[in-house]
């Protein structure tokens, strides 16, 4: 209890580790200390459930809504909140500025040299509005957290005696609302993967500094806090709910306090009425135009009528000729109604109608049918009423960038930066985002012209291309944006920003040397690695896309091949489009062409693992890979070719429906090729087809030549893992998942697969003469605690216990995690190393691939792992051995051959 405030700040224990204790308890202290800090780290925001919505209403007072303003945004972006806060004020209707005021409150609050500033500036919002109930809350919650604490007892009692006043209710949750609907807009940068490297770089510094016994201490502190990463990394990533649940509570708490007001049933509240109606519109409006990750189409599209709707009722609510009559401040919430409605319309169109009701309800009458019909006749309205309004200003750009009046678009973003330059983050952004867009624009028509003039539609004057010019504007914008405010797709468009200068995109397609200035394409990697970090998980599949081909472009073809495939998995589903699906196929295809030259089993580990991405694409994107499954096969026809020769072969297992899907579009592209040869190779090759029951009961290919048997004894497992119960979550996320789903493997796991009424040893002794191979991943905890398994299964493939070779004992792979060594009885295999992403899984593929015949029979004693000799089997090994002998010479032989020969 005296310790409390190192719960808050670890780093403290270890910055002030006493030299002089040696004692093994105060290291466990620090490891207790450490332990649970990182699992609240993890935790640190609460994942808002169905119980926090309706009826279930938040707390009074915004500290009760768990924000990312009030812990976790940077420094710069809490000042940068303040002073817009600030300039709002100047702006919003009167019913708003409370929360304003309560929200500047609660950012200084977050920084405890301005506690005793929050707290006054609270006192003066509370005489003002004696009777808003977030004001009291807020106050009492920032008394009793500072030092010296302060009295609360008037403001409870003031507390108490609001309970049951209706209106005042009403409105503390649409403030709360509002703030809500601000916090979305904030990003959470340090996560608990960011702090543990700031708690290993301190132990590093101090393990530098120390020497013998209290050096060892820290170096197992170190290592703990090594393993507390691990299973970080094993926890899964809940950001997008997070905000998904936090928008829909701020619009639960926007309709539960516009309730109450209505029930009211007066004018006097009228016009706040509408105000608020304003706010739950633009939530709705944030909601709908979120991205996939967030919500479905038909969602979208309900969320999206809403937001429209009471757009529609606060413009004919708020007539001109009664806007002279209310404060000013009130035309603006009106032209930013018209802005908003234009905007939605045009950027939303399609998703808005329907086929049963092709235009909404609330469009059909009170003269909104020309807005549908031409949205920019709304934004000029809104233009007319807040020609100085930056929020109108913004809208009205993003509206005529949409639309590819680029110029104009651009126009509306200076006049809202001359208007307000330094808390008006938007505009630059937007302005970044506008040259960066032309830039591609400008490439796509650049493009056509070439292609037109490739078949003499035109003059044979050469087109021009685009002018890199406007990448150095748009990262000039973008990097000013970054000393205000640091989001996750401003850090995406700055590291696009970089590559597109880094590399030449005529070379980009063909991945011929397309890095013009590495030192672009490394910056836009850091700004990538920077954007990993933040807490805006709609934008991560394009993240890990773009960090595939800057590493691919570099050099790293394995670590731009991994992450593309990280994309891949992270993509929201019904992906229109599937780009990064074509980047992946390139990315395989270009790797295999630049390693033809490389032995046999490294090229088909390349077309096996094309293969098994074709097969996924086609069972997720179905029809929609078409496309781009032809332009693929246009640009490497011959790597697509020898793919195909080796599944007629049956090299590569043909285990799926969608296989079929997948040869028809690649022999019709590759049939109507205009290259000779290619035509030539693709008439040669004949894949028969199969009917989905076919399928089902002869996986492998059929061609007009049988493909040469491979004799092999039938397991029911193709590996065993053995490894410790400590670094089970990596083994069944990464390893297991790996080997089952891309390679189609089988495996088998100690608590999936044995049977529960058996022992361990049992089981094991059952197990073991059911698969082909064992892998066996080496950690500190195994070694402690699991080496007896590690020694039975050595005994099993050495019954005699005579010393073999690595060739001679195949059947064991080791993997090292966190140590450096084999136990004596391994020494003689070369391990594995997975101790740090990416994981070279074509080694252990090639591993588990290679043949291997144990000298045992099926029966398997569980007390002493003792095979019992057998002379009915030994003609059948013979004559494996033989055949394995008689496919490697085949295989050494045509390894030299390429493999658009026969062999």
């Amino acid at each position: 209890n005296e310790k409390r405030k190192h719960w808050k700040s670890p780093l403290k224990v270890i910055r002030e580790f006493p030299y002089g204790i040696t004692t093994p308890y105060y290291i466990k202290l620090v490891e207790f200390i450490l332990c649970c800090w990182l699992l609240k780290m993890a935790f640190k925001r609460p994942r808002l459930t169905e119980r926090h919505l309706t009826p279930d209403l938040p707390r009074p007072g915004f500290f009760t809504l768990h924000l990312k303003i009030a812990s976790g945004i940077e420094e710069k972006q809490i000042y940068y909140l303040l002073g817009e806060n600030d300039l709002e004020l100047k702006s919003a209707p009167s019913f708003l500025q409370t929360a304003i005021k309560n929200i500047n409150a609660v950012l200084m609050f977050t920084r405890p040299v301005f506690h005793g500033q929050a707290i006054s500036d609270l006192e003066q919002v509370h005489k003002q509005y004696p009777k808003n109930i977030n004001t009291l809350a807020n106050l009492i919650y920032m008394c009793q957290n500072t030092k010296p604490r302060r009295d609360v007892t008037k403001y409870q009692e003031k507390l108490r005696n609001l309970q049951g006043n209706q209106v005042e209710e009403s409105r503390r949750l649409l403030e709360q609302g509002y703030v809500l609907l601000t916090d979305t807009h904030s990003e959470a940068k340090e996560n608990a993967n960011k702090k543990v490297k700031d708690i290993r770089d301190i132990l590093q510094q101090r393990e530098h500094s120390t020497t013998g016994i209290r050096a060892n201490q820290i170096r197992k502190t170190y290592e703990f806090v090594d393993q507390l990463e691990q299973h970080l990394k094993a926890l899964p990533d809940i950001c997008v709910e997070d905000t998904k649940k936090q928008r829909q509570w701020s619009i639960e708490c926007f309709k539960t306090g516009l309730k109450g007001l209505e029930k009211q049933q007066s004018d006097v509240y009228k016009t706040e009425i509408l105000v608020w109606k304003h706010c739950l519109g633009k939530a709705y409006n944030r909601v709908g135009g979120s991205c996939l990750a967030f919500s479905k189409t038909s969602e979208k599209k309900a969320d999206l009528r809403i937001s429209m709707t009471l757009f529609c009722e606060v413009i004919k609510g708020l007539p001109e000729n009664t806007l002279k009559t209310l404060e000013p401040n009130m035309t603006i919430c009106v032209a930013r109604s018209y802005a908003y409605l234009g905007h939605m319309i045009m950027t939303k169109k399609k998703i808005i109608a329907g086929v049963k009701e092709p235009i909404p309800e609330c469009m059909t009458h009170g003269g909104f049918e020309e807005i549908w019909a031409n949205p920019i006749k709304a934004l000029e309205k809104a233009q007319l009423l807040g020609d100085k309004d930056r929020v109108v200003l913004n809208r009205y750009g993003l509206t005529l960038q949409k639309d590819e009046k680029y110029d104009l678009a651009l126009m509306r973003y200076n006049i809202s930066i001359n208007v307000c330059r330094e808390y008006n983050w938007f505009a630059y952004s937007c302005r970044g985002d506008l040259y960066l867009t032309k830039y591609l624009s400008e490439y796509r028509k650049y493009e056509k012209e070439k292609e037109k003039q490739k078949h003499n539609r035109i003059s044979m004057t050469d087109p021009k291309p685009p002018d890199k010019s406007l990448l150095v504007k748009a990262e000039e914008d973008l990097e000013k944006c970054l000393t205000y405010k640091t989001t996750n797709q401003l850090l995406l468009n700055l590291a696009y920003a970089n590559y597109y200068q880094g590399t030449d995109p005529d070379k980009v397609k063909s991945m011929k040397d397309p890095v013009i200035d590495s030192t672009k394409v490394q910056k836009a990697i850091l700004k990538l690695q920077e954007s990993l970090e933040h807490h805006e998980c709609g934008f991560h599949s394009k993240v890990y896309s773009l960090l595939g081909k800057c590493l691919f472009c570099l050099g790293d073809r394995n670590g731009g091949i991994e992450y593309m495939k990280t994309a891949i998995n992270m993509e929201p589903p019904n992906v229109q489009d599937p780009v990064d699906f074509r980047d992946l196929c390139m990315f395989v295809l270009k790797t295999y062409q630049i390693e033809k030259n490389e032995p046999y089993s490294r090229r088909i580990y390349l077309l096996t693992e094309l293969w098994v991405i074709l097969q996924e694409a086609a069972r997720k994107y179905k029809k929609r890979m078409k496309y781009q499954l032809i332009g693929v096969a246009n640009l490497f026809p011959h790597e697509v070719l020898d793919l195909l020769q080796e599944v007629q072969r049956g090299k590569i297992r043909y285990n799926s429906k969608d296989s079929k899907t997948v040869i028809d579009i690649c022999m019709g592209t590759l049939m109507e090729h205009n290259g000779k040869r290619v035509k030539m190779r693709a008439d040669g090759l004949t894949v028969q087809e199969l009917s989905p029951s076919e399928c089902d009961e002869e996986p492998d290919v059929l061609s007009t030549e049988p493909a040469p048997e491979q004799p092999m004894f039938k397991k029911k497992y193709d590996f065993y893992i053995s490894c410790s119960n400590e670094i089970l979550p990596w083994v069944k996320i990464c390893l297991l998942q790996t080997l089952e789903k891309q390679y189609n493997l089988k495996g088998c796991i100690r608590t999936r697969d044995f049977d529960p009424s058996k022992s361990a040893e049992e089981s094991l002794a059952s197990v073991l003469p059911e698969t082909r191979k064992v892998v066996i991943v080496f950690s500190e905890c195994y070694n402690r605690n699991y080496l007896k398994e590690c020694y039975t299964i050595v005994r099993y493939t050495n019954p005699d216990g005579e010393r073999k070779t690595a060739e001679e004992n195949s059947f064991i792979i080791p993997i090292l995690r966190d140590v450096k060594h084999l136990p004596e009885c391994l020494n003689y295999i070369e391990p594995l190393e997975f101790s740090t992403p990416p994981y070279d899984f074509q080694k252990l593929w090639c591993a588990l691939c290679e043949e291997y015949a144990c000298p045992m029979s099926q029966s398997v004693d569980s007390t002493q792992m003792q095979i019992s000799d057998s002379d009915s089997d030994t003609e059948s090994t013979d004559s494996y051995f033989t055949a394995i002998g008689e496919q490697q010479q085949d295989w050494s032989w045509s390894s030299n051959m390429s493999l658009d020969e026969d062999s």
